[in-house]
């Protein structure tokens, strides 16, 4: 059976469970299905066009393109089949996959990336909504400390919107922030520090079987059941310059080239060789840092002054 499920400003049906998301209405029509594949779906034919590899060197992904369509392949983990055409993702699981991990993989890294190929911009990027209603957002590269400032602000009154997964449109000259789904994913240092700071423990589940990340899902709205559209007054650049040695704070304007460069370095993109969806990304980048305030942050790495920090973030500009 397939369930409905809201993602972003999507419908996306599914024939496994997608934990997190809010559902639609039953008989909603869906934008994207995501259904089980079969080997042949995945035959001969594709070509690689761009791998992405870790830390070590050890490629962990790969795009493959085959006359419009695309396939995504998590090695060792799985392979989901993209025809745009159709709407249509197939999921192929390797060695088992559970079921939480495929999810993990189609909603945080797949989806994003289909997004961005048809032209919307979605960052590697968490946020918050500041208690006047308008979101700011935090973008960098894995580790850069994204999830746990966006926590600190949550707990700090500001509820979390997204957690790494964020799209950004300007519309009539005015940007706004959709969320993926309400959750936040830590490392375990991360997660103690979460639980000694609140009254009660919050509920985690594994982010997926080959981390030892941990996920909470968060309330996903005003209204509990869907993330909605807030206006974007900021976004922080996190990066190798965020972890101050001094008891510091600094935020700074970001030149417009470096913005650009760094929101283009941060969107989910799918396939680097196709020049539209480059050309897309890049004047998706640079309408954003025309019509958002984009600044370089840096901030002592210490969870004790995260509180200030998160105190700072939050007040009124002026």
């Amino acid at each position: 059976m397939n369930v409905p499920y809201r993602l972003f400003d999507r419908l996306v049906a599914s024939d496994f469970p997608l934990p997190g998301l809010a559902r639609a209405a039953a008989g909603s029509p869906a934008d994207w299905l995501v259904a089980s594949g079969d080997q042949a779906a995945f035959g001969s034919g594709f070509e690689t066009v761009h791998e992405w590899t870790g830390e070590d060197g050890r490629a962990l992904m790969g795009c493959a393109r085959s006359a419009g369509r695309y396939c995504l392949s998590f090695y060792g983990l799985a392979r989901f089949l993209i025809d745009f055409d159709r709407r249509r993702i197939e999921t192929l699981p390797e060695h088992s996959c559970p079921d939480d991990t495929l999810a993990h993989l189609l909603l945080d890294q797949v989806f994003p990336r289909v997004l961005c190929h048809q032209g919307r911009v979605v960052l590697h990027a968490s946020a918050v909504r500041l208690p006047g209603g308008e979101a700011i957002a935090f973008s960098g590269p894995s580790g850069a400390g994204k999830s746990t400032l966006a926590l600190a602000l949550h707990r700090a009154g500001c509820p979390l919107l997204a957690d790494d997964c964020l799209l950004v449109e300007i519309k009539d000259g005015v940007a706004s922030a959709v969320p993926a789904y309400a959750s936040v994913r830590l490392w375990p240092d991360s997660y103690e520090a979460m639980r000694e700071s609140t009254e009660t423990e919050p509920d985690a589940v594994a982010v997926a079987h080959y981390t030892s990340k941990r996920q909470v899902y968060l309330q996903a709205g005003d209204d509990g059941t869907a993330p909605g559209r807030y206006p974007l007054s900021k976004i922080y650049l996190l990066g190798a310059g965020s972890a101050a040695p001094e008891k510091e704070i600094r935020s700074e304007n970001a030149s417009g080239t470096r913005a650009i460069m760094a929101l283009v370095e941060a969107m989910f993109t799918l396939d680097v060789t196709d020049s539209d969806s480059v050309r897309r990304g890049f004047n998706g980048a640079g309408e954003i840092a025309r019509h958002v305030d984009v600044r370089l942050l840096s901030y002592p790495r210490r969870y004790p002054e995260l509180e200030g920090l998160a105190a700072r973030l939050k007040a009124p500009a002026g």
